[in-house]
């Protein structure tokens, strides 16, 4: 089980701090059920904006095996799919 601190992955006072996480720790937070909830709001809200979204699923590239190889983590795949743009798209399962 993964000790988050919801605090040190994303909050108003700092936007940008999952942008400040090692992969490998994003991938911990997208299997943990909290930290998946966490993707969730960062796609919906509509004042990240997309290029925002776009660089989290791009820091992705090449550990999207690692991320969607758990029921949670899948999910957030999925939500990184459906951000992603055609180059995106075809990059990721690289």
């Amino acid at each position: 089980m993964s000790t988050l601190k919801p605090d040190k992955i994303l909050t108003p006072e700092s936007p940008s701090s999952i942008f400040d996480m090692p992969v490998q720790e994003r991938i911990r937070a997208a299997h943990d059920p909290a930290g998946s909830r966490i993707y969730d709001v960062f796609f919906d809200s509509p004042t990240v904006p997309s290029k925002a979204k776009q660089h989290l699923v791009m820091d992705f590239i090449g550990h999207y095996h690692q991320l969607v190889d758990d029921k949670l983590g899948s999910r957030v795949g999925d939500r990184c799919w459906t951000v992603s743009d055609t180059y995106l798209k075809v990059s990721a399962p690289e």
